[in-house]
């Protein structure tokens, strides 16, 4: 973990990011060339100011790609049938199937699977769930930002004069 200005460490995805790692354990160069830059481009786009976004970040990062994987996946099967077709259209059997890297890399018993479009459901359900907890999380830090002298006499007051983000 980095320091931040007050010498606090935050999160840095691209160095204690886990989930989106074991993603692409056995993706191609390619394809973990380009899970880096988009976990640099989150990193840089949230900038995660403690633990639980970091970690909500990562499980964002991990639910991109393993979205992409799927969709890869869906893919390869496309190219399957097609390449079938041809071969019974043609009546020959010389033509030899190239699945993409990260097809036949990922599970593969989810290439035959009847519960693909119930799984990329999930994923995207997970997905939109975890961006909206992280920009409520980020709301919550901007609220309850340490306020000082000069702003604690003008900060709105709640319920018995408390300052929102003030503990009591």
């Amino acid at each position: 973990m980095a320091g931040n200005a007050n010498g606090k460490n935050i999160w840095n995805l691209a160095k204690d990011g886990v989930l989106w790692k074991k993603v692409i354990e056995h993706a191609s160069k390619e394809i973990k060339d380009q899970a880096s830059e988009l976990v640099g481009q989150l990193q840089d786009s949230v900038s995660p100011t403690d633990v639980i976004q970091g970690l909500l970040l990562d499980r964002i990062a991990a639910g991109f790609l393993r979205k992409h994987a799927l969709l890869e996946v869906q893919a390869a099967i496309g190219e399957l049938a097609k390449l079938n077709a041809q071969k019974k259209d043609s009546g020959g059997s010389s033509q030899i199937l190239t699945l993409r890297p990260v097809a036949m890399n990922h599970h593969l018993g989810l290439l035959y699977s009847t519960n693909l479009l119930r799984y990329e459901s999930l994923l995207d359900q997970t997905f939109h769930r975890d961006l909206m907890l992280l920009q409520e999380l980020k709301k919550a830090a901007i609220v309850a930002a340490p306020l000082n002298g000069k702003d604690r006499k003008t900060a709105p007051r709640l319920i018995e004069g408390q300052i929102p983000g003030q503990l009591v």
